[in-house]
């Protein structure tokens, strides 16, 4: 069993990549019965100079069970690896995709509990 914590998700020159969530929404549907089959769709949405944003989704029989967009970075030997390294490695050679617009006010929202993290320390 792998100890708690972040994921190597790539190996390329640099050593093992790891994924590090920077925040998440997650909103769910419907229930899952135990053992119920279900399928797991994952693609990197968007990025910006700091975060990815990877965008997830829980189906079974068809239907939306849960969504999650997960913000995050990946951490090499030398530190936070930027995102455009990081789709630089991806066969993707497009311009950066547009976030939806209701998750465009994620940096503004996320700062809001910061007193209260800060509070707990």
């Amino acid at each position: 069993m792998l100890p708690p914590g972040p994921r190597p998700v790539a190996r390329r020159g640099q050593g093992t990549l790891v994924a590090g969530a920077g925040g998440c929404i997650v909103q769910f549907r419907r229930p899952l019965r135990p053992f119920q089959r279900f399928v797991l769709k994952s693609r990197m949405l968007s990025w910006d100079d700091k975060w990815v944003y990877i965008d997830h989704r829980v189906e079974s029989e068809g239907a939306l069970v849960c969504y999650a967009m997960v913000r995050g970075a990946f951490v090499g030997r030398g530190g936070v690896i930027p995102p455009a390294e990081v789709v630089a490695r991806t066969a993707f050679t497009g311009p950066t995709p547009p976030l939806p617009p209701w998750a465009q006010a994620w940096p503004t929202a996320d700062t809001a509990p910061r007193p209260l993290l800060r509070e707990a320390s």
